[in-house]
Formats: structure tokens, C-alpha cells, sequence
């Protein structure tokens, strides 16, 4: 349930404020339709009775949050639906400065407020029992994570540690078993791990560690919370609560406003058996992969009718389209769900993103540009720390036996088939074509208005994109400044060509010719590593009830089990440590020569612009169908964390 609709339907019924009294005059009178009466009568209004009015309100007197009239109330000094008009204009002159502002602390209040429901063991006990039937990997890497949170609280990274670009030649490339090579050696953290971590390395990945599926349950989701709060108090903060996580309505929310949105398009022709389908998000790639039993295997296909509404989902694991109220409709609603997370969390975020976008900018980055290279300089902050991160990941979470491994389903050479699958499927997509084209407000018969409520990350991610791409492009408008096009052959720079070149080998791509090229990739390996990473990264939204998704599939089951589900909080809390904010301080990395004025204006743009798209997504957020913050620029970082 939506908690601002809770608190507004509160208000229609119980208004603060009973009546008001006005002073009539013509317009008031023409309006009230009430003749014989003077000019500068005092007029009582009973705004209680108006909130009440039948012409206006469905069974006025019953209390329905989810109303579609509750827009027509009276109760901030004005109808609720002008004051939530985008058209700042078209708003009461005089309505309620507070009322964002009461809405969230009265949301806020409340849920510090709500009960616990009572424990059927104490839960120091309950978590001793649990505790002690994790596998011993499990346990181990729970005290790892807690020392990471502790080290990463006690030493957060800041912009301001960033070091200038460092001379190396040597990288330290090493190859990974999914068919990617990446360096190892990181200006950002020289001297390597401790002899702490490195022996912490050497121990994980020792073939001393039981690898087993167990199946043991929580006796209640109330249990599954509790768990939750005191074994991963650590967890980062959700940008976006989901309501209801098994409900229809959660289904819509994360196929056009969650982190599976940019793979729902409109489908081309009508579908014989579901006419009324017009939107399908398809994950049904992942049925190809065996895994391990007693396990179903991944794969679904979501169908939207005209609103948006879940009809039909096809489940891959039994060949079967299941219509919405039939047998196992919740089921298959649950395996959609953990479909959708699996390819985005082991594709876009782990692969796309770490493996090829990120390392490609920060390997040829240190190995084609000197250190001294003002695009160095200018590229350091996107891509701080990202080596000693891939690396990392590369030797605790998708090697044989690690993290990933054990969380999903897959055996591991299934599980290096898939890799090859996206490698081999992967082609090099600016950030805008990420989106069909199907998903235009003009294809879907809407103005841009009307589509933003619908499909937030249109606009979101366009607007984040021409930002990005701005930024890019003012720095070779400022540095190399004999530029006359932007359509010319890259300029006369032997570091530059170089760097273009390899950019281009390694992302499969032709060769870049022009500086617009250079451009646009440019701008998307930063725009990828800063939000697109948001946007499949954020896991902690979808992992605060065990009923949302599920890292393994068992039959008629809709709640992870206890091992499975530390496992994925385990993944979640260690790729959640922050890098620094993108809005940070990183002036001192701008060189101090003759173009330092203008590069430094060309920053404060940046951050001025990222500021501006922050405050109107926060505005659309408060109108759109479900608030989307992937592409909010105050909850990224500077460059890619775990």
C-alpha cells in the first residue's frame, strides 16, 4: 500500500483543520451560487463535509487508500491534484508550503512506530539456531563482511584521497576463466592488500569449504526480518521501498519503474492466445543453463496489458503460459521476479558493467595515457579504484566455488556458459539505445508528460546521458582548442589516437575516426561505471523480504530459504560499499595550466547541471506511477563500487 495515500485518505476523514471561514465577495458568490447575499458576508465552509461529498467521492464515508478520487480532496489549502500539478503555474496560490514536507514526517514517524510481531523463540536463540546450520563458508564470509563494513566506516573513501595518475607500465593483467583479462595493479591502492587479506584470499578460495545447498526454512517471514535486521544491520539503505513485494502491482513497478525496466518493451505484433497484451519483459535467455538439483531452472516472460497490468507470464521451467489467477500464478510471479534480478545482477552489473565497460576504460586508460595526459586526469575520477574492485570480485565472487557460484543455482560450468552467452550476445550500446525504441512516449500515443508517470527512466536516463555527454565534450572543446568540428579526424595527438584505438579493439567496435566518436563512447563508459551501475547495482531494494525474489527456485516455493538468502544479503552488503559521492570535491585533479580556468567552469556546470537533474527528479517522483532512482545523480557515486 502506497503509506502517502495511507496518510492522505487519514486526512479526508479526520481533516485538521474542520472549516474555514471566507469573505464573500462576486466571485466567491457567482461561485457558491448563492443570491441575496451582500458582498463582505462572512461565508463558514465545512471543508469536512466537502471531503465527504458524494458527487465527488465513491462511498465517501469508507476508508479506501487506494481511491481513485483521493486526489479531490481539500485538505493543504487547496485540491490536491492542483497542487501536485507539474505546471508550477496552474497551483493554488496559497496552498500549504509544509505539505511534501508533512507527508514525509508523518511517514517517517510512523514507521519508527510499527509493531514487531512477537518472536516464537527469543531471538538471540532463534538467531543461535540458525546460525549454527549456515555451512562454515557462509559463516566465514558473514565475519569478512563485517570486518569490510568496519574498515570501510572507519576509512570512507573520499574524493579528496584521490592521488594524480601514477607512471606504470605493467598493469599486472591476469586472465579470468569467463574469458576476460584484467589488471591487477591499482595506482589507487599500491602496495596491494595486507597480509591479512591476501591470506583471507588464499583461504577462501582453498578447497576446504563444503559446497551444499541447504534447504533449512524460517518458520515465519516475521522470523525472516528479524534475521534480517540483526545478522545484516549492515545492508545499505533502499533508494525505493516495494510495497506488497507479491502483488500484481509489484510486478508493474519492476518491469517499468524498477531495475528490469530497460528490458520491457512493446511488442510488435498481437499474440493470438493474449490479444491483450502490448508489453512484454522477457527473461527466458536464463532457461538455456541447467542447474543443480532439487532447483527449477531460471526463465520468464512477463505480458502487460494497455495499463500496464501483469495478464500472463510464461515460465520456461514447465513450458507453460500461466494467466494471471490461475494455478500457480504466485509462483511463476516469484520466478519472473528472480529471473529478472539473476540476468541483471550476473549481465549488466557483474559482466557489462565490472567486467567489459568499466575495465575496458580503466585498463587502456593506464595503458595508453601517460600520466601526465590532461585526459588521464580527467578520466581518474571514473575510474578510482575500479581495478583493485574487479579484481576483487574476480577472486572472491565469480571464481569456482565463490560467492556467486553458491548463491544461484547454476552449476559452474553452466554458469560459464552463460557468460559466454552474454559475451557473445554483447554489442557495444550507447546509453540511450538501451531503451527500445518501442518506449517512447510518441510509440505509446503519450505526451512526454504522461509517459514520464509511467516510464520514469525515459527521461531519467536521457537527461543524465546529455549531462554526461556535455561534460565530455566541453573538456575537448577546452583542451585541444584548434578544433574547429567536432566531425573532424581526432586531433594530431599520438597518445590520444592510440588510446582511441584500443578503446575500439577492445570493445568490438570500429575504428573511431572522429572526436564525436570518441565522444560518445567516452560518455557511455562513464555514464555506465556512474549510472547505469545504479541502476543494476542497487540490490538492497530487492532484498529487504526474502518473498521479493529468489536466488534458487524451488518448487512451490515463494521465500528464500535461511542459507540462501544470507548469501544474498552477504552479496549485497560487500557490493554496497561506497566509492566516493559524485558529488564530491575532485578540483584538485584539474592541472593548474592555461586551460585550468575553463576546465574548472566546465566542472562546476557539471556538478551545477547533475544538482538541477537531481531536484526535477525528485519533483517528477512525487507524481510519477512509482518514484524511480536510478539516474538520481545524489545517490551515485564517482566510479564503479563492488
Amino acid at each position: 500500500m502506497n503509506p502517502k495515500n495511507f496518510i492522505k485518505e487519514c486526512a479526508r476523514l479526520d481533516k485538521v483543520v474542520p472549516m474555514v471561514t471566507v469573505v464573500a465577495n462576486k466571485e466567491i458568490l457567482n461561485d457558491l451560487s448563492i443570491q441575496n447575499l451582500p458582498e463582505q458576508t462572512l461565508v463558514h465552509c465545512s471543508i469536512v463535509n466537502a471531503n465527504r461529498d458524494k458527487k465527488i467521492f465513491i462511498n465517501p464515508d469508507q476508508f479506501n487508500p487506494q481511491r481513485l478520487d483521493l486526489n479531490k480532496i481539500l485538505v493543504w489549502n487547496g485540491l490536491e491534484e492542483d497542487i501536485l500539478n507539474s505546471d508550477e503555474t496552474k497551483r493554488p496560490i496559497r496552498y500549504c508550503p509544509g505539505h511534501d514536507l508533512s507527508l514525509d514526517v508523518i511517514q517517517y514517524v510512523v514507521e519508527q512506530f510499527l509493531p514487531i510481531p512477537n518472536m516464537k523463540l527469543n531471538i538471540c536463540e532463534y538467531q543461535l539456531i540458525k546460525y549454527h546450520r549456515l555451512d562454515n563458508y557462509t559463516k566465514l564470509v558473514m565475519r569478512l563482511m563485517n570486518i569490510a563494513v568496519e574498515q570501510a566506516t572507519r576509512y570512507p573513501a573520499r574524493a579528496i584521497d584521490m592521488c594524480q595518475p601514477k607512471y606504470k607500465n605493467k598493469l599486472g593483467m591476469i586472465r579470468l576463466p569467463i574469458g576476460k583479462s584484467i589488471p591487477s595493479w591499482d595506482e589507487d591502492f599500491p602496495r596491494g592488500a595486507t597480509v591479512f587479506r591476501r591470506f583471507v584470499r588464499w583461504l577462501m578460495n582453498k578447497n576446504l569449504w563444503q559446497f551444499s545447498d541447504d534447504l533449512f526454512e524460517f518458520d515465519s517471514i516475521e522470523q525472516a526480518i528479524q534475521w534480517r535486521l540483526k545478522m545484516f544491520s549492515s545492508l545499505a539503505a533502499p533508494n525505493v521501498i516495494f510495497h506488497d513485494v507479491d502483488s500484481d502491482k509489484t510486478m508493474t513497478q519492476l518491469a517499468f519503474s524498477g531495475c528490469a525496466c530497460h528490458y520491457t518493451c512493446r511488442l510488435e505484433k498481437p499474440i493470438d492466445e493474449l490479444p491483450q497484451a502490448i508489453y512484454v519483459n522477457d527473461m527466458t535467455c536464463l532457461a538455456r543453463f541447467n542447474v543443480r538439483k532439487p532447483f527449477e531452472r531460471y526463465g520468464a516472460a512477463a505480458y502487460f496489458d494497455e495499463n500496464c497490468r501483469p495478464i500472463a507470464i510464461y515460465w520456461s521451467h514447465a513450458c507453460r503460459l500461466v494467466k494471471r489467477g490461475e494455478q500457480f500464478w504466485e509462483h511463476v510471479k516469484f520466478v519472473w521476479r528472480s529471473s529478472c534480478f539473476a540476468y541483471i545482477t550476473i549481465c549488466d552489473h557483474l559482466l557489462v558493467t565490472h567486467m567489459i565497460e568499466t575495465n575496458t576504460l580503466v585498463s587502456t586508460t593506464r595503458q595508453h595515457l601517460p600520466h601526465h595526459h590532461r585526459l588521464r586526469a580527467f578520466l581518474k575520477p571514473f575510474t578510482y579504484h575500479t581495478i583493485t574492485i574487479n579484481h576483487q570480485a574476480s577472486i572472491s565472487l565469480i571464481n569456482q566455488f565463490g560467492l556467486v557460484h553458491r548463491t544461484w543455482a547454476f552449476n559452474y560450468d553452466e554458469y560459464l556458459k552463460l557468460n559466454d552467452y552474454i559475451l557473445m550476445n554483447y554489442r557495444f550500446r550507447l546509453l540511450p539505445d538501451y531503451l527500445s525504441t518501442t518506449m517512447s512516449p510518441k510509440a505509446n500515443h503519450k505526451t512526454a508528460d504522461e509517459w514520464d508517470r509511467i516510464y520514469p527512466i525515459y527521461h531519467d536516463l536521457n537527461s543524465f546521458w546529455k549531462i554526461v555527454r556535455n561534460y565530455v565534450k566541453c573538456f575537448f572543446e577546452i583542451n585541444y582548442s584548434s578544433i574547429v568540428s567536432l566531425d573532424e579526424q581526432l586531433p594530431d595527438d599520438v597518445y590520444l589516437r592510440d588510446f582511441a584505438n584500443e578503446l575500439a579493439k577492445q570493445l568490438g567496435i570500429e575504428k573511431l575516426i572522429s572526436l564525436n566518436d570518441l565522444i560518445d563512447v567516452l560518455t557511455q563508459l562513464i555514464a555506465c561505471s556512474i549510472g547505469f551501475h545504479e541502476l543494476v547495482g542497487q540490490s538492497s531494494d530487492y532484498l529487504l523480504d526474502p518473498r521479493f525474489i529468489g536466488m534458487k527456485l524451488e518448487e512451490n516455493k515463494q521465500i528464500q530459504n535461511v542459507q540462501t538468502y544470507s548469501q544474498a544479503l552477504i552479496l549485497s552488503v560487500v557490493t554496497s560499499l561506497r566509492m566516493p559521492n559524485l558529488f564530491d570535491n575532485w578540483t584538485h585533479l584539474i592541472g593548474h595550466d592555461e586551460f585550468y580556468l575553463n576546465n574548472l567552469h566546465n566542472y562546476e556546470n557539471f556538478k551545477r547541471d547533475l544538482e538541477e537533474l537531481s531536484q526535477e527528479i525528485d519533483s517528477r517522483n512525487k507524481i510519477r506511477n512509482y518514484p524511480f532512482e536510478s539516474f538520481n545523480p545524489k545517490f551515485m557515486d564517482c566510479s564503479t563500487s563492488a
